[in-house]
């Protein structure tokens, strides 16, 4: 198997792969970067949360894309396919109501 059919098979999956992994790594960081953030500077978990949800959109669009779901027709694939670009748009928006939160938030509330 090449490396561009191994990227074939894993494109109507990526949605299910990267919103779920990006937010679990996500909400780390942002257990992790509270503290130095209080201290004042730069807000790192603003950038890592907005990033992290362009690249679980980006997911989202590739199963969208690799379903092959055009106008009601396709089989188990792009049903597949759809529901990981749905399950990618979901994680892709919880992560901007994460990101919504960092810009109000400043990480020193107790």
């Amino acid at each position: 198997m090449t490396a561009a059919s191994a990227w074939r098979h894993l494109m109507p999956v990526a949605g299910i792969l990267l919103g779920p992994g990006i937010w679990a790594v996500n909400m780390e960081l942002g257990q992790i970067l509270a503290y130095p953030e209080c201290s004042g500077g730069f807000r790192f978990s603003t950038l890592a949360t907005f990033l992290g949800a362009a690249l679980a959109l980006l997911g989202a669009f590739l199963s969208y894309r690799a379903s092959g779901f055009r106008g009601g027709k396709g089989g188990p694939s792009a049903f597949v396919g759809s529901v990981c670009a749905l399950l990618g748009s979901i994680f892709a928006f919880a992560l901007l109501l994460q990101g919504g939160a960092t810009l109000v938030l400043t990480g020193c509330e107790r």
